[in-house]
């Protein structure tokens, strides 16, 4: 998706639209690589505005992902949304002001401020590392899921499965032994 930023002034500008997240190459790769699948267009819903030099982005993204849950490995959907925040510095008043040795603050905004040069800005990436960190790192289906059994692997979500359950994990068999078990 590309910003052009000629079109911005000091008031918040609105943009909608829709892209398939195969205009994402991080994206399309977690799809090959079976870590998600993405199963509606990325609805992106941003503001911008130029004030100072600056660029602000800042709204919503949103789409529905399918992914192994964490515990019992089935797959399942889920929607997607997240928040983003972003500062773009023209370039060359960045450089300008580090060769003038400016003291800089050191805020939040400015260690996420990227920098910009000519009248466009391809936020693809940005919008993609959005989404990438908004993923969980371990999706669970519910929160009420039983996972796999740890002897044969069986879903205990569909029942039990008849396994001893009560052995300990084989790094504490020594500690049982000084117990008095066997």
């Amino acid at each position: 998706m590309i910003l052009n930023i000629s079109i911005l002034s000091e008031n918040w500008s609105e943009f909608s639209l829709s892209e398939p997240h195969t205009h994402f190459p991080g994206l399309a790769d977690l799809e090959k690589s079976g870590e998600a699948r993405f199963t509606s267009p990325l609805a992106i819903d941003l503001s911008a505005r130029i004030t100072g030099g600056q660029v602000e982005v800042k709204g919503t993204l949103a789409l529905t992902v399918e992914q192994p849950c964490g515990r019992c490995l089935e797959p399942f959907s889920g929607e997607l949304s997240t928040t983003i925040e972003l500062y773009f510095a023209d370039e060359a008043d960045h450089i300008q002001s580090m060769e003038e040795g400016d003291e800089v603050e050191l805020t939040e905004e400015a260690l996420s401020k990227e920098t910009f040069s000519g009248d466009r800005i391809d936020l693809t990436q940005y919008l993609q590392d959005e989404v990438v960190m908004a993923l969980p790192l371990n999706p669970t289906c519910r929160e009420t899921c039983k996972g796999l059994c740890r002897e044969c692997g069986m879903d205990l979500n569909k029942g039990a499965c008849g396994c001893d359950t009560s052995t300990c994990h084989p790094a504490f068999a020594k500690l049982k032994v000084l117990k008095g078990g066997k």
